[in-house]
């Protein structure tokens, strides 16, 4: 444990409550409604991850 605050780990969630990664099932479920016309502004909000993080994740595939 840290001397301050809480200890965290990289396999939790924040503080927050946000999901630092997506899973690989996630990123593949992403990749999949995107190849099915679903767009990005649907799924960034289906799965609760920013606009960024779901183009992000399709321009790497």
């Amino acid at each position: 444990m840290r001397a301050f605050g809480i200890e965290l780990s990289p396999n939790v969630r924040s503080i927050a409550g946000k999901r630092k990664f997506l899973t690989p099932i996630e990123r593949a479920s992403i990749v999949i409604a995107c190849v099915a016309g679903v767009s990005r502004q649907v799924l960034a909000a289906k799965f609760d991850y920013s606009l960024t993080a779901i183009t992000r994740t399709v321009k790497r595939v």
